[in-house]
């Protein structure tokens, strides 16, 4: 198996030909779309882009009820916290946090149940969590992965 050493061109993106063929890119973005970074910046850019969409609902939407805020949350918002999750996901609880912290303000949009603890909000709206979401993604990749050899395309 042959060592990777990611450091030595300082690039801001790692591109995959294949699952263990990496090599590096000196451009800031990937084919994809996916921003990589050493410092971690790509999570914190997700999180201000979906708050940005978050605050967009806020202020342009007059209804925020338990029908509208899941439907424009899970249209607008977390494709920008879920798109390229598998290679960018956070490893480190304070990121998960920030990540999951615009999931709870959109759900706390809705006043009726703005005063129900953030699992209960979940329940009610029938959304699950964002690390939860993490998590069965990283399973279904895996599980790909060792019974046909590579991802299933959507």
């Amino acid at each position: 198996m042959q060592s990777i050493q990611l450091r030595q061109l300082k690039s801001k993106v790692l591109i995959s030909d294949e699952w263990h063929n990496l090599r590096h890119k000196p451009c800031g973005e990937g084919p994809i779309g996916i921003t990589m970074d050493e410092d971690l910046k790509h999570i914190a850019n997700a999180v201000n882009k979906a708050s940005r969409m978050l605050g967009l609902i806020r202020k342009t939407v007059t209804l925020l009820n338990e029908t509208t805020v899941p439907r424009l949350f899970t249209a607008m918002v977390r494709p920008h916290l879920e798109y390229g999750n598998v290679i960018w996901h956070p490893r480190y609880r304070g990121d998960k946090l920030e990540v999951e912290k615009v999931q709870r303000r959109a759900t706390k949009l809705i006043l009726s149940i703005s005063h129900l603890p953030y699992e209960d909000r979940l329940k009610f709206l029938k959304l699950s969590s964002l690390d939860f979401r993490r998590r069965r993604g990283d399973m279904i990749h895996f599980y790909d992965y060792k019974w046909y050899g590579q991802a299933r395309s959507p």
